[in-house]
């Protein structure tokens, strides 16, 4: 954190406070819309465990950023900051701007790169009852595709089969991996033939394994997408390559560039027309959904 966020002096002292909030770097579509990503002092474990902590730093954030820059219209909400103080919901209590957790972008990128592929076998989904695998369930439910949950309250609406990772991936060639609280199926459980798309943080699978394993919330950028100088660097620690975006970074660009007054998704529930819509505008910006090859055997 101390790296990312260059307060030296923390390396040393290991304790972080509201003046290690720091602009991480800015990026910028066309010249209409500017975005600002801060970066808040708390590792994972500190943020799940200490969630008012990590409430309150997020909104001394936002007043950071708007002495700093300005007028702000949508704040986006990265990583696992989109998980604590009810998924943003907390958070937007107390600022007068849309805030959007980025989990209808996530959605989006994953509908669209099962839309690709001509599947006709039962589709598995890993973290069911997350808000992205509720809202993707419901959307590839009314696309025609049949799946397999790994929950018993998701497969119950729809009267899908249901059941532990191990036993719905048995017969699916595709995998998708929506949950938010890490490894949950053995690689080893895989069909050979079967590619995985994960957008859990950390991943869904654990263990060696010789499938085709992707990170799906990746997105390609458009010419009018432009970094400043600590942007290309941000590109690359982030792990998605040089010329790949977040989907939750472009949440909040939407937001504004359609105007909305409430966020594309906040808390546990996310509307499929509000995934839908972020799909639409994304692409009209010239954004569009990009896999990444997160391991393979």
């Amino acid at each position: 954190m101390s790296l990312r966020c260059r307060f030296w002096k923390s390396l040393i002292t290991e304790t972080y406070t509201q003046a290690e909030i720091a602009t991480l770097c800015r990026f910028r579509w066309e010249d209409t819309i500017e975005g600002v990503v801060m970066s808040i002092p708390l590792l994972p474990n500190e943020m799940i465990e200490n969630q008012e902590r990590a409430l309150s730093l997020l909104h001394r954030a936002y007043r950071i950023g708007l002495a700093k820059y300005g007028n702000i219209d949508a704040v986006g909400l990265g990583s696992l900051c989109s998980v604590v103080a009810s998924r943003g919901v907390e958070l937007q209590k107390i600022i007068p701007v849309p805030v959007t957790t980025g989990n209808a972008a996530t959605a989006w990128c994953m509908y669209a790169h099962i839309q690709k592929r001509n599947i006709s076998d039962p589709i598995a989904v890993l973290g069911s009852l997350s808000p992205v695998g509720q809202v993707l369930c419901r959307l590839l439910h009314q696309a025609g595709y049949e799946l397999r949950v790994d929950k018993k309250r998701a497969a119950k609406k729809y009267g899908w089969n249901h059941g532990e990772p191990e036993d719905i991936v048995r017969e699916a060639s595709l995998v998708i991996g929506c949950g938010p609280t890490g490894p949950v199926l053995d690689g080893q459980a895989l069909l050979p033939n079967a590619e995985v798309i994960d957008v859990a943080l950390p991943g869904s699978i654990q263990g060696f394994v010789h499938n085709m394993v992707y990170q799906g919330e990746g997105m390609s950028m458009p010419v009018s997408w432009k970094r400043g100088f600590w942007g290309p660097l941000y590109h690359l620690v982030s792990g998605y390559g040089w010329n790949t975006v977040l989907a939750c970074l472009i949440e909040p660009l939407i937001v504004v560039s359609l105007g909305r007054k409430e966020g594309l998704a906040l808390g546990s529930k996310i509307d499929p027309q509000a995934v839908l819509d972020f799909g639409g505008e994304a692409k009209r910006l010239g954004f569009e959904p990009k896999l990444i090859v997160h391991r393979m055997g």
